[in-house]
């Protein structure tokens, strides 16, 4: 992919170009994942809290709300619906009874499975048309915005 000829845009227009971009991909990415998820009756910030399982194997309500961007009374009224539907397994800590630790029930984990390998047949057909070398370029761009947004947020919190 070739960069148009002349000056690079402004910061303003830049965003202008690349705002309601970001803003289109994230919605066509949300909708694919809630027709996904709502087979199982779970919405798509649900499967994002469940992707964190994977990662993590046992946590508590404080450590997704660390790893997510949702306050700890969201995350903890979604993982009492996850519990009622049985994706999620709350058990009590033995040593202190205030630690409630968390788990993904098998039910959870063939859940999950099953929405992963439908979601990538969707990116895979929301790819189409994408070569390896156009997706890299993509990858590294986005990489870089997370990496100047991480660098702006611990700067805001030191």
């Amino acid at each position: 992919m070739q960069t148009p000829p002349g000056p690079p845009p402004s910061p303003e227009m830049a965003y202008n170009a690349w705002g309601p971009c970001v803003t289109q991909l994230v919605n066509a990415l949300s909708k694919g994942l809630e027709r996904q998820a709502a087979a199982y009756n779970i919405v798509a910030v649900e499967f994002i809290l469940l992707r964190v399982f994977l990662e993590m194997e046992t946590c508590t309500v404080s450590d997704l709300s660390r790893a997510l961007p949702f306050d700890s009374p969201r995350i903890s009224r979604m993982v009492f619906k996850l519990s009622e539907q049985g994706i999620i397994e709350r058990n009590r800590d033995r040593q202190d009874r205030r630690i409630v630790w968390l788990t993904l029930t098998e039910d959870g984990r063939r859940m999950m499975d099953d929405i992963t390998r439908r979601m990538a047949a969707y990116d895979a057909e929301l790819l189409e048309g994408i070569s390896p070398e156009e997706l890299a370029a993509f990858l590294s761009t986005a990489q870089k915005i997370l990496a100047n947004f991480q660098a702006k947020e611990q700067t805001q919190q030191e």
